[in-house]
C-alpha cells in the first residue's frame, strides 16, 4: 500500500513540476526545428516544495497494535517529506527520530517500546505530553509542518490542557489527529477527543487499514502555503 501510494504522489509531483504549457517556448522551439505545423508542446517547469512532517504517536498498550501499521507507513513514506521528526508518547513524550530513521520493521520495533525514558507502565496523559511537546519541541513545528497526532485521546481524567495543542495549531500548517477507536466510541468515558477537535484540521477514525490508506493519501496531497 504504501509503495503504491509513493507512486502515485511521485507521478503528482512530476506533473506537479512540469508546470503549465509555455506558448511563447513552444512556438519558438517549433520554428528553430522548421516544423511549424507539429509543434512539441514546452511547459514552465517549477520547483514543487515538500512538507516537514511531525508525528506524535500514543505507544500505550491500547493502541499500540494500530501504532504499529502507522510506524511502519511514516516510515516507508519519509522520502515524501524533506524532514521527518518522530515522537513516542504514555505519560511524557520521547524523540526517537534517529533511531525510527534507521529501523527495520518488524524486528526492530521492540527497541521503541524499550526507550529508557518511555515509561510503557504509566497512565496515558495526553495534556502532559501536549505541555511538554508545546513546551521543548514547538520550535520544530512552522508553516511547512504537517504535524499527525495518532491516539484515542482517552486521558484518565487527567487535565487535557487543549490550549497546548492549540500552541501547535497556530503554528503548523496542517495538523490531522488519527483516531484508533470507532466514532461511536469517542467522547465516552474518559476520551475527550471533542476538547482537542477545535486545533485539529482534520479527526479521523483510523482502525483499520482502509481508514489508514485514507489518512496517508490526505497526508500526501498537503502541500506547503
Amino acid at each position: 500500500m504504501a509503495s503504491r501510494l509513493l507512486a502515485r504522489h511521485a507521478l503528482r509531483q512530476r506533473r506537479a513540476r512540469r508546470g503549465r504549457v509555455d506558448l511563447r517556448r513552444t512556438v519558438l522551439q517549433g520554428l528553430r526545428s522548421g516544423q511549424e505545423a507539429s509543434f512539441t508542446l514546452a511547459y514552465r517547469r517549477r520547483k514543487v516544495s515538500k512538507l516537514r512532517l511531525v508525528v506524535l504517536c500514543d505507544v500505550s498498550g491500547s493502541v499500540w497494535q494500530v501504532a504499529t501499521f502507522l510506524l511502519k507507513l511514516v516510515h516507508t513514506l519519509q522520502r515524501a517529506f524533506c524532514d521527518v521528526r518522530s515522537f513516542l508518547f504514555v505519560d511524557t513524550v520521547v524523540e526517537v527520530t534517529e533511531l525510527f530513521r534507521h529501523l527495520r520493521f518488524p524486528e526492530d520495533l521492540p527497541q521503541l517500546r524499550r526507550h529508557p525514558q518511555l515509561n510503557l507502565f504509566g497512565l496515558s496523559d495526553f495534556g502532559r505530553v501536549f505541555f511538554q511537546f508545546a513546551r521543548d519541541f514547538a520550535h520544530l513545528v512552522n508553516r511547512e509542518t504537517a504535524v499527525l497526532v495518532l491516539g484515542d485521546a482517552r486521558t484518565n481524567a487527567f487535565d487535557p490542557q487543549a490550549w497546548a495543542l492549540e500552541e501547535v495549531f497556530r503554528r503548523c500548517h496542517r495538523l490531522i489527529w488519527l483516531n484508533p477507536e470507532p466514532r461511536a466510541q469517542w467522547n465516552r468515558g474518559d476520551s475527550v477527543i471533542a476538547a482537542y477537535a477545535p486545533y485539529c484540521h482534520a479527526v479521523l477514525e483510523c482502525w483499520t487499514l482502509e481508514h489508514l490508506q485514507q489518512a496517508a493519501e490526505a497526508l500526501l496531497r498537503l502541500r506547503p502555503s
